[in-house]
């Protein structure tokens, strides 16, 4: 729900903790009066300044300075068009930061913070409504994945404690998996439980969870050959108890990994703008550009094509099966029908469902 108008002073803004639960929840359209500000901000000046950083000399002072003016809403200083140009640049910049380890991460959230203020300006006029045919809450903390089971069950992965919980055949269950971030069919009844945090990876089984053991995080674990195979995060592909006999990938690093059908689909988010495409019968794989995505989180196919979400942006990207753009829906922010760090898309016969991880919220709608 939009918060109600409040006045924040810029140094309680500045001075929020690193939590990104806590850090990344405020948006300029919550309705924010900010006081306090050092010096009057030339938002123009800002943003050539910033257009023209790498990140090497990007300042954090004028990340901080056009972070608070653009909450108070000073973005309607500046056209949309550069708006949109400094969102994209902040978000490569951000992608720039996520190489070998993940560095610097109070300028890595001030960038991604300033994409979001900036999305959520540039999509104020986008009619979202219209396509929404449902959004509930899942009333769990920070949701990243959820798979609807058989019988009406449900398997969900959240932050916190008991990040495992599921509703599987009548009963209610949870338990911590290291830091889990996404769910994927195996078999009917056994699920792969990865991450792209923690070693290993889990499997639930018809209502017990087992660990499976490996070096690095396991994104993802599959059914080939009668064998279980795995993808971990630096991007190897194996069967699980073998590592030797798998194959590495031409990828730096494995954020999302979705098997739809014969394939593999890997998103890097270092890479932006592409996708790992590997076929399962040879194991060779493609580099697929997706028009239109900076950081991919998710994708999916229906009977038209795919379906994709990015980190950076806040609508679902339609695409044909020779991943040729079919169109856009919905929008970034919070509320009904506004995207705020989309993290699952899937898609079942003609409807699809988005899942939010900042808000919490399960939007329905339309396959188009």
């Amino acid at each position: 729900m939009t918060r109600l108008p409040k006045t924040l002073d810029v140094a309680a803004f500045l001075a929020r903790p690193l939590d990104p639960l806590v850090f990344y929840d405020i948006l300029p359209s919550d309705g924010w009066s900010v006081r306090g500000l050092p010096e009057k901000p030339v938002i123009g000046d800002l943003v050539d300044r910033l257009l023209a950083a790498t990140v090497d000399t990007v300042a954090e002072g004028d990340l901080d300075l056009i972070r608070a003016a653009l909450l108070g809403g000073g973005a309607d200083q500046e056209r949309d068009e550069r708006l949109t140009a400094l969102a994209d640049h902040a978000s490569r910049l951000y992608s720039r930061l996520l190489e070998g380890g993940k560095s610097r991460r109070p300028l890595r959230m001030k960038l991604q913070q300033l994409n979001f203020f900036l999305r959520d300006w540039l999509d104020r006029d986008v009619d979202v409504v219209r396509d929404v045919q449902g959004e509930t809450l899942l009333g769990a903390p920070a949701p990243w994945d959820w798979l609807d089971l058989e019988g009406g069950g449900r398997l969900l992965l959240i932050s916190g404690p008991d990040n495992v919980r599921w509703h599987w055949q009548g009963k209610s269950g949870g338990q911590s998996c290291g830091y889990p971030s996404q769910l994927d069919l195996i078999a009917p009844g056994r699920i792969s439980i990865g991450s792209i945090f923690s070693n290993g990876a889990d499997v639930f089984d018809n209502g017990t969870i087992d660990h499976v053991e490996h070096h690095r995080p396991i994104v993802l674990m599959f059914s080939m050959a009668a064998e279980l195979w795995a993808v971990d995060y630096d991007g190897h592909v194996f069967p699980i108890g073998d590592h030797a006999a798998g194959v590495k990938l031409p990828i730096r690093q494995v954020d999302r990994a979705r098997r739809i059908g014969d394939r593999l689909y890997l998103s890097d988010w270092t890479a932006p703008g592409v996708i790992v495409v590997v076929e399962l019968g040879s194991l060779a794989c493609r580099v697929q550009a997706l028009p239109g995505i900076l950081l991919l989180n998710d994708i999916c196919e229906g009977a038209k094509g795919f379906y994709a979400v990015c980190k950076q942006q806040g609508n679902v990207f339609a695409f044909d099966h020779a991943f040729m753009p079919r169109g856009e829906r919905l929008g970034f922010g919070r509320g009904k029908g506004r995207l705020f760090d989309p993290l699952t898309v899937r898609c079942s016969g003609d409807q699809l469902q988005v899942l939010n991880w900042i808000t919490g919220s399960l939007i329905l709608l339309k396959a188009f």
